[in-house]
């Protein structure tokens, strides 16, 4: 499955003064995917995303409990431990979560995926990406400042 963009969301201000700067405030993206598996080991590419774009988050939240056989991970098609590794996802108990946040920019677009491996018992969890499109904040609006 894939997701077709809009344009990057923006929030515009005016001028705090005379010598105010008029610009425009970027906010994030957000895309939020519910993944539910059986026992089967799987990969899902659920988002080709375009390219110039800037990956700041990934979270994943354990909504229905595995095992510790169970071992999910988010990344890329090429990469699945890109963004969470299944040592640092575990699925045993609802609740458990973790968040990548150190940042990751792509010149080309590439392809999400959620892995799900070893001995999978059936289970779900929640992926919240945040991210920008640089190409299109960039290319396509007006921007705070060209030195």
């Amino acid at each position: 499955m894939s997701v077709v963009n809009a344009s990057q969301p923006s929030i515009r201000f005016s001028k705090a003064g005379p010598y105010g700067v008029e610009g425009v405030s970027w906010l994030p993206k957000v895309m939020t995917i519910e993944k539910v598996w059986t026992t089967a080991t799987e990969n899902e590419d659920f988002w080709t995303f375009p390219a110039g774009t800037f990956i700041s988050r990934v979270i994943a939240v354990c909504t229905d409990a595995g095992d510790a056989s169970t071992l999910v991970s988010v990344g890329l098609d090429g990469a699945d431990h890109q963004f969470i590794t299944e040592t640092a996802f575990t699925v045993e108990t609802v609740g458990n979560y973790t968040s990548w946040h150190v940042g990751y920019y792509s010149a080309a677009a590439d392809t999400m995926r959620i892995a799900v491996l070893g001995t999978p018992v059936a289970g779900a969890a929640q992926i919240i990406v945040e991210y920008f499109e640089l190409g299109d904040m960039f290319d396509n609006h007006e921007h705070h400042f060209d030195l």
